[in-house]
Formats: C-alpha cells, structure tokens, sequence
C-alpha cells in the first residue's frame, strides 16, 4: 500500500431505504436524507469523487 494514502472518515448523505411495497403517492411517507460515514485508506481525492479502500491484504510484499 502506499505510504501517502491516510486513514479518514468521511461523511455523506444518501437516501433512506426504499419503501418495500408500491404506495400511492397521497400516501407517501415524509423522508429525509440519511447521514451514512465511511472508514477507509484515501487513494484518490478528487474534488467530487473520493476513492477508499477499506481492507489491505498480503502487506509484506511490495507491489
């Protein structure tokens, strides 16, 4: 693994679970974005897409 990839958590928004049966739309529930976070080495940091591993194998040998 590279030495300059740090570990981080990163936080973001994603949508609840989709409802698990068809509704009518005057009997939607009200919804929100939920807050989700991830731990991870960063490989990548773009400005609108992060890249994260989050399991590393096979450590003593150079790749």
């Amino acid at each position: 693994m590279q030495d300059n990839c740090p570990l981080v958590i990163i936080r973001w928004e994603d949508s609840a679970q989709p409802l698990p049966a068809w509704r009518h739309l005057s009997q939607l529930p009200t919804t929100r974005a939920i807050e989700c976070a991830t731990v991870g080495w960063l490989l990548k940091d773009g400005e609108d897409v992060k890249v994260l591993c989050q399991s590393v194998g096979d450590l003593d040998t150079p790749h």
